[in-house]
């Protein structure tokens, strides 16, 4: 009878740093894709030549064609905007608003988003726009 030597046998190791990093990519990936989701309310902006990119720093409600308001995501009459924005700014240091306006808004309602917040704590507004279309990107 042959003999045949031993083979070692190396013990079982499961290893899961490649897993843990694709948990971590994933991750990531969602986070990033989570803060782009745009705006349900379509909204044509005004041209102006100036302007800061202030692309969430600050709460930013959107005012759509058909005055239809939308604020964190949701959609809602003019009538609730003084109980949503009190709430959201209430105990809230930073009291300033983006509103992103339609160009073919009304003025009237304009006016009345302005006044409203006033009335719901909002002490500071910024006003979106886009920069002008034959502009070419000399600013």
């Amino acid at each position: 009878m042959i003999r045949l030597p031993k083979q070692k046998r190396d013990s079982f190791r499961l290893d899961l740093i490649p897993m843990i990093n694709m948990v971590f990519l994933l991750l990531i990936f969602f986070m990033l894709t989570g803060s782009a989701i745009q705006q349900k309310t379509k909204v044509e902006l005004p041209e102006a030549e100036s302007g800061n990119s202030t692309h969430g720093q600050h709460p930013t409600l959107s005012i759509g064609k058909g005055d239809l308001l939308e604020f964190e995501g949701q959609t809602f009459p003019l009538s609730e905007l003084h109980n949503r924005l009190k709430k959201k700014f209430e105990g809230n240091s930073n009291k300033t608003l983006v509103i992103r306006g339609d160009r073919k808004m009304q003025f009237e309602t304009f006016g009345m988003v302005i006044e409203i917040a006033q009335g719901s704590g909002v002490s500071k507004f910024i006003l979106a726009t886009k920069p002008p279309e034959g502009d070419g990107g000399s600013r």
